[in-house]
């Protein structure tokens, strides 16, 4: 069978302190989008033991044990003792090193499949909350939408559906890794967070100009290499007539939100012979 895995963007992202384990407490309202990965599947239930492979047709996503999607079958074949030989070939079409959660949403849909074959019945906010074993996207991967993040990503908070927003995403020609992003954050050099409540409450009363004025990553304040040329396509983005633009995630994807359909085509236009980019819109799944 083929399934579709979709991405996100991060509408905020808040840095609110370094923990002891070496990973950082955050804030985040991460928002599914209509770009996604088609996934194809293979399951033969009669095998007598665990065997899982998985290929992908991107040469920067692993064929092996280092895979997410092998990751996650594993972990939930064992957690519920199950036996069975599994197939996985991953179409990518999402960026890789780009913070749209490419990876994590792969691997979510194949626990939310293996729980629907094997008839496990097991609700999505169970698998929401075991799943953060295996890193702090996937309990927003397994549930997807609009959803408040904290801590690790392992507090989550179901929101008001932003849907139907157009986006259009840019990759530049490099890509950042999520631990050289962070690596090179200095929280004592951070400018500002905002408040999440004036997301939360734009969201609440579909106030979208508020929505798009809280859009924001401190993580663009990351001294890693090549972020001046993220702050240069947002600019470039804003002067095209974006509503808001940030970088996704621990980027390198940098998006801007249009309401106007013809600006957004226009945008992706002026970007297509520079850069790597996708015209696409926020959902609610």
């Amino acid at each position: 069978m083929r399934i579709r895995s979709y991405g996100k963007i991060n509408l905020f992202l808040n840095i609110i302190g370094r923990r002891k384990d070496g990973y950082h407490d955050i804030e985040t309202l991460i928002q599914r989008i209509d770009l996604f990965d088609e996934i194809e599947v293979n399951i033969d239930k009669n095998f007598n033991g665990v065997e899982i492979e998985v290929t992908c047709n991107h040469k920067n996503v692993p064929n092996n044990h280092e895979n997410l999607c092998y990751k996650a079958c594993k972990w939930f074949m064992e957690k519920y003792d199950l036996k069975g030989k599994v197939t996985i070939v991953i179409y990518k079409n999402i960026p890789v090193f780009g913070g749209l959660g490419g990876g994590t949403s792969n691997a979510a849909e194949i626990i939310k499949l293996l729980n629907e074959i094997y008839e496990l019945n097991i609700s999505l906010e169970i698998l929401s909350r075991e799943s953060i074993i295996l890193g702090g996207d996937f309990p927003y991967s397994i549930l997807g939408g609009s959803i408040l993040c904290e801590g690790i990503g392992e507090k989550i908070y179901k929101l008001p559906s932003l849907s139907n927003k157009y986006v259009v995403i840019v990759k530049p020609s490099f890509g950042f890794s999520t631990k050289d992003v962070y690596e090179n954050f200095n929280i004592e050099n951070m400018k500002y967070n905002i408040n999440k409540n004036h997301m939360i409450r734009a969201l609440e009363n579909r106030d979208f100009n508020e929505v798009y004025e809280n859009v924001s990553n401190t993580l663009e304040y990351s001294n890693v290499f090549g972020m001046d040329v993220i702050r240069e396509i947002k600019e470039e983005f804003i002067n095209l007539g974006a509503d808001a633009s940030s970088m996704s995630g621990s980027g390198s994807c940098v998006y801007g939100m249009f309401d106007d359909f013809n600006k957004a085509q226009n945008c992706y236009d002026e970007f297509k012979n520079k850069y790597e980019v996708f015209l696409t819109k926020t959902i609610d799944k």
